[in-house]
């Protein structure tokens, strides 16, 4: 070939091929494959050597089609429009016949990972947000960019008018992900759905729109996208999660002589883990470690000539009862901070009528006290009960179950038993009431938003793990929003938590932790807490937060237990009929001498606030009743006047679904009492008993010298001659373990002699 027809060649190539720009030349010869060499864009336009080539014409054919193609993809690039930032699939038109070829196009969500070594920015670097979403995917120079979680879209065209989603969730090296939560945002109601053991979900049936797509699993950071669903098209999303950073703590200890489990179903659950402490005993001969109680004192006896007033919030609580009998069951007489005489007294059905109408129901009845030193001590039972509501009548409502599932919730198997418990709830709610999931351990993460779709919620309770310490703050925080921020407001929005209470990171006590949430306790938002496990428990953080959160405190230590509060008793624990709660005993000081409240001593009321409609008081739900004991000393002469008044009991609250505040009151007289304790009505009997029971307990000074052997006989002939109740024998077996753990200690040899 002569040199003129190389000219005329050169020219031709030049003229429907313009000279590219030099950028984009670099960025093609850089992705190119290794065979083609590596020159830089001067060399294909103005370098000496391209004149000195002597291609023949299929080399020239060759780079004809190099060039054309170059420029193609030089003005796609800078006359398409810009991708979005997120992954969204916008509708295109499309002239093709329904059923062509599909549309494939991908994005990538960008959040941290470690940076190449060969860059030199190490980790010095700081990490973006895990739900940062990066431009669209186009080649870039060397070296590489930190790898990321990517969350990548194939639609495809179909015909129908509503959308469908698989998604895909994998790990960082493409390995399925099962068990992964996985939300689309954008309906009417969220849709949840859990990985199979391929890593996928399905959402059939989705309306076409807009949707945000989530994906999350403990250990892993969270990744979303937003997506929009063309009607009549399946889209195919994978998202790649990364492992999240986490702090791990190294504890080494002495590994125990013995480890022995107890599990069986209904009965307690012990364990013989080694102290947290270290070594193979707790210090100071303590059966637990670790185990935080709270005594408030014993109520004295009051001249009524200096106070004839008694206030106080009442309380429905039965915590206390639960913790008193699994400290005997496991042979050891319990603390005396850990017997609250009113959580005793209350954990009874005393069968009280509920009103006819109204909120409440009132009634008072005693007779002379069988432990008095004198004649003139009577014992006095006012009973509060609530009206009761059908269960297909309650309001829905809105649950967030907020689970520990720290490091602590693995010992005999606490959380084993959360999830128990709450499958016995999910069983007993209705269509109307949605559920959500929040879980902590060394951090808080919403596992579910509210959904009614109760496989979804079953599946993600029955995978929760223990492990990492214990983040309480952070887990009330998140379950508090999300029933503020997503919860309906004509439903009733309760936060459960299932907890063993020791809390280790953040805020720890209750009053910093509720100073956080106060707003949403004051718009309705109740917390009712449900404690898990001995040793290692805090009693005081669960009982107070219960109170401050204006719920109810509970503690389950078998599967019997958990079925009481989320089955039998579920109206009540999750409706509500008033808040605020509060009563005033206004004694006569004519026919009363002296008198002494068995118990509340935390729910105190000065009394010149009992109509302070800002007091915080107590919450009482649908068909619960209250009852609080007086120990009263009559007046001389007063024991026989049956028409003597002996004071009024006076109730004030809040109804649940009003805001102005009602009062009723009671009036007591001599009448109201039996002539001798046996006299009484069963119910008075059962109740003084129990109270009775937790003064001994709890070391009180006008229960000295109380004789258990003859309390736990009494309480034997009271399920003799009634109904066969399983809580009433229980206690009469209580009371006899209690009097024979006594016998032991009285004959044990004084500590450090043999």
């Amino acid at each position: 070939m002569s040199r003129l027809h190389e000219r005329e060649l050169e020219s031709r190539v030049r003229e429907s091929a313009p000279e590219l720009p030099p950028a984009l030349l670099e960025t093609l010869l850089h992705d190119a494959p290794d065979s083609l060499p590596a020159r830089p864009a001067s060399a294909l336009s103005s370098s000496p050597s391209w004149r000195r080539l002597r291609p023949s014409w299929s080399l020239a054919a060759s780079l004809v089609t190099v060039l054309a193609g170059g420029m193609l993809a030089w003005t796609v690039v800078h006359r398409a429009p810009p991708l979005p930032t997120g992954i969204e699939d916008r509708p295109v038109a499309d002239t093709r016949p329904p059923g062509s070829a599909s549309m494939d196009f991908t994005a990538t969500v960008a959040p941290p990972h470690a940076a190449d070594p060969q860059s030199g920015a190490g980790a010095r670097q700081s990490l973006p947000s895990p739900a940062a979403v990066a431009a669209p995917r186009l080649p870039r120079p060397r070296p590489v960019a930190p790898v990321a979680p990517s969350v990548s879209l194939r639609a495809h065209t179909g015909a129908g008018l509503t959308a469908s989603m698989l998604v895909e969730v994998t790990d960082s090296a493409g390995a399925a992900l099962p068990g992964a939560t996985v939300l689309v945002r954008g309906g009417p109601e969220p849709a949840v759905r859990i990985t199979d053991e391929y890593g996928r979900a399905r959402f059939p049936g989705l309306e076409a729109g807009r949707y945000r797509v989530e994906a999350a699993l403990a250990g892993f950071s969270t990744a979303e996208a937003p997506v929009t669903a063309g009607p009549g098209r399946a889209h195919t999303i994978a998202i790649g999660l990364v492992p999240a950073l986490e702090e791990t703590i190294v504890v080494t200890s002495e590994s125990p002589l013995l480890d022995e489990r107890r599990v069986s179903v209904g009965a307690t659950v012990s364990s013989s883990q080694p102290p947290s402490t270290g070594g193979s005993a707790e210090p100071n001969d303590q059966p637990y470690g670790d185990v935080f109680l709270r005594g408030y004192g014993v109520n004295p006896f009051v001249d009524t000539e200096d106070d004839a007033l008694s206030t106080f919030g009442l309380d429905v609580d039965t915590g206390s009862y639960n913790i008193v009998r699994r400290y005997l069951e496991d042979g050891h007489l319990p603390p005396p901070d850990a017997v609250r005489v009113e959580e005793l007294v209350n954990a009874f059905d005393y069968d009280d009528p509920a009103p006819r109408r109204g909120d409440f129901a009132l009634r008072a009845e005693g007779a002379p006290s069988p432990w008095a030193p004198g004649a003139r001590y009577y014992l006095l039972r006012l009973a509060v009960t609530a009206r009761q509501v059908a269960a297909g009548q309650r309001r829905p409502a809105d649950l967030v179950f907020v689970v520990d599932v720290s490091g602590s919730m693995a010992r005999e198997d606490r959380l084993g038993l959360v999830k128990e418990s709450l499958g016995l709830l999910l069983d007993e709610l209705t269509g109307a009431d949605r559920v959500a999931l929040v879980v902590y351990g060394s951090r808080g993460e919403v596992r579910l938003p509210f959904t009614t779709d109760r496989q979804a919620i079953a599946t993600a309770i029955e995978r929760l793990e223990p492990g990492g310490s214990t983040n309480a703050e952070e887990g009330l925080v998140l379950a508090y929003d999300l029933a503020a921020r997503e919860g309906r407001r004509d439903a009733m929005r309760r936060i459960v938590l299932c907890s063993d209470g020791v809390a280790n990171v953040g805020r720890t006590g209750p009053d910093s932790l509720l100073a956080r949430i106060a707003t949403a306790v004051e718009e309705g938002i109740e917390l009712t807490t449900v404690g898990f496990g001995m040793g290692n428990y805090n009693d005081v953080l669960m009982e107070q937060l219960a109170d401050r959160g204006n719920g109810r405190y509970a503690y389950v230590d078998t599967l019997a237990e958990a079925r009481r509060i989320f089955v039998e008793n579920l109206t009540g624990t999750l409706q509500t009929v008033a808040a605020e709660a509060r009563a005033q005993v206004a004694f006569d000081p004519r026919s009363v001498a002296r008198w002494r409240l068995l118990g509340y001593e935390n729910r105190d009321i000065a009394d010149e606030r009992f109509r302070d409609d800002t007091v915080d008081a107590g919450e009482v739900g649908a068909g619960h009743a209250v009852t609080a004991l007086y120990e009263v000393k009559l007046q001389p002469g007063a024991e026989r006047d049956r028409r003597a008044l002996l004071g009024t009991l006076r109730l004030r609250w809040r109804p649940a679904e009003g805001d102005t505040f009602a009062e009723s009151e009671l009036a007591v007289r001599r009448s109201d009492l039996a002539s001798s304790w046996g006299a009484g009505s069963r119910a008075f009997r059962l109740a003084t008993v129990a109270a009775r029971f937790a003064e001994a307990l709890r070391g009180s000074f006008w229960a000295r010298g109380a004789d258990l052997d003859r309390l736990a006989e009494d309480a034997r002939l009271l399920v003799a001659a009634g109904a066969d109740e399983p809580r009433e024998a229980e206690l009469a077996r209580m009371i006899a373990r209690a009097a024979e753990l006594r016998r032991r200690a009285a004959a044990a040899p004084p500590a450090g002699k043999p």
